[in-house]
């Protein structure tokens, strides 16, 4: 399949040697169950960037689950400020894949303009959402709010009754020396309590 490229660094032809892979991945999306796929490499093996392969194929191909990309690196800041980048991201990937507009991923939004874009039938969805983030946010410490921002999408995939897809990127973790706390909570909710995830790490 030929396609703009979103989030992917490389032109998919240019990204050779994971065709089976990727195959698995989008057959996966397609048929939503219980299973966790982990995908596991070398570093610089190419993990990051198939997980971006992965998000663009399954932004076009229109797959039942809404794909759903983050990567995850503590050097990004507190506790906090990961939570809220991965609510943001996870927000505006699903009201673009749900309008189908790409552009809307490389334009600077805020959680309102992102609120705005939302179709209708999500609207009512988004807002609750974004309320509920707003009080964590303001009266939750730094663990219990990063929690709520990593449950966020299953709490959304309830509302709207469609099933998500995150495609979790820890293999930026290997680089950073002080992350237990980060990678204990990503495991328990994504390989715990999340259904249905693709999840990448060393």
């Amino acid at each position: 399949m030929s396609h703009q490229r979103i989030l992917a660094k490389l032109a998919r032809d240019e990204f050779v040697g994971r065709d089976a892979e990727l195959h698995r991945l989008i057959s996966y999306s397609s048929e939503p169950n219980e299973r966790k796929l982990l995908l596991l490499a070398a570093p610089n093996a190419g993990g990051s960037e198939f997980l971006r392969q992965a998000y663009d194929e399954l932004f076009f191909r229109r797959t039942q689950a809404t794909p759903i990309h983050f990567s995850f690196r503590a050097s990004e800041g507190s506790l906090a400020d990961i939570g809220a980048s991965f609510f943001r991201t996870f927000l505006q990937q699903y009201v673009a894949y749900r309008r189908v507009d790409p552009s809307l991923l490389t334009t600077a939004l805020t959680t309102e303009d992102v609120a705005q874009a939302a179709l209708s039938t999500d609207y009512v969805a988004i807002t609750s959402l974004l309320q509920s983030f707003a009080r964590e946010k303001a009266s939750a410490d730094e663990l219990t709010f990063l929690r709520f921002c990593l449950h966020a999408p299953q709490k959304l995939a309830a509302a709207t009754k469609r099933p998500l897809l995150p495609l979790i990127d820890c293999l930026p973790l290997a680089d950073e020396s002080d992350t237990p706390t980060l990678a204990k909570e990503l495991t328990q909710t994504f390989l715990g309590r999340t259904p249905f995830v693709a999840m990448a790490g060393l």
